[in-house]
């Protein structure tokens, strides 16, 4: 896997509940929500430039460490939906990514 298809790419992760930041014109981060609240943890850049199609190796890597994630693998699997949206939070708690609470993340 040395590039995927950038739309792809953010369809699976609206799946798995990320939301999109636009910072800047082309500046667009995807943070991950649990019960509708945002988790700063776990974010991910995504360019947003129009003529960028594809998401490479170099870049795949990146994400792959901004989602806390092990390997190319588990990413490809989170983004095909594989990968479970609560199996994800389980292990980023796990993993003491994220905590949680009685009220929630």
């Amino acid at each position: 896997m040395t590039q995927l298809k950038r739309r792809k790419v953010i369809k699976g992760l609206r799946l798995k509940q990320f939301i999109r930041i636009q910072e800047k014109k082309n500046d667009i981060w995807y943070i991950l929500t649990i019960d509708g609240k945002i988790v700063p943890e776990v974010k991910t850049f995504v360019s947003g430039g129009g003529k960028q199609q594809m998401i490479y190796e170099d870049n795949i890597h990146k994400m792959i460490s901004e989602l806390n994630l092990d390997n190319k693998k588990q990413f490809k699997e989170l983004i095909e939906c594989t990968y479970l949206y609560d199996d994800y939070i389980e292990d980023l708690r796990n993993n003491k990514i994220i905590k949680f609470n009685n009220k929630g993340v």
